[in-house]
This record gives structure tokens, C-alpha cells and sequence, in this order.
């Protein structure tokens, strides 16, 4: 029987500009996101998506008020409503350390 994964330890984002990987680890997205930011501001890119998302990843954004979930079937289709909600509510999406049930 095949185990389901429930958090996103060894999820990867991808620094869209130059390709260097930020993996998320046991410390969690808090210490993903301070190596994200520093990349962001020692090099000026700014655009990072997941390489590897599981099903049941969820954003939220930085307000709580929205969040959006991957059903597993569509990563770039997934990826591009993130940037839209971005752009639509002008906050930051983060990701959810919890799996979604899908």
C-alpha cells in the first residue's frame, strides 16, 4: 500500500532567472523562504516556482483571506493562477507546510 504524503519536506522552487534550486527541509518553509529572500535581494530575481509540487499543495496569501490548492493534474496551468492571484490581490502567496486533501 502506497504511503500519502502529508507535508512538503523536499519540495524544490526554481529561481525562474537563473536556475539555482531552493529546497524546503526539516526546518521548514520559514528557513526556505529567509534563503529565497536573500537570493532575492543579493541578486534582484524575483520570480521562484515550485519544480515538484505535490497534490494538496496549498498557498495562501500573506492575509489568509485566499488561498489556492494543486490538484495534482496540471503543474504550469497551477503555477500561472498562482502569478495571477498575485497580481490580482498584490500580496505575497506562501506555501502551506500541511498537504490539502484532494
Amino acid at each position: 500500500m502506497k504511503k500519502t504524503k502529508k507535508n512538503i519536506i523536499g519540495l524544490v522552487f526554481r529561481c525562474e532567472s537563473c536556475g539555482q534550486e531552493f529546497r524546503i527541509g526539516t526546518s521548514g518553509v520559514d528557513a526556505c523562504l529567509k534563503r529565497v529572500s536573500k537570493h532575492m535581494h543579493d541578486n534582484g530575481h524575483g520570480s521562484f516556482v515550485p519544480v515538484n509540487p505535490p497534490k494538496g499543495l496549498t498557498y495562501k496569501a500573506q492575509g489568509g483571506a485566499v488561498e489556492i490548492v494543486f490538484d495534482g493534474k496540471d503543474a504550469p496551468g497551477f503555477i500561472e493562477s498562482i502569478r495571477k492571484l498575485v497580481l490580482k490581490h498584490r500580496t505575497a502567496f506562501i506555501p502551506q507546510l500541511k498537504l490539502a486533501k484532494v
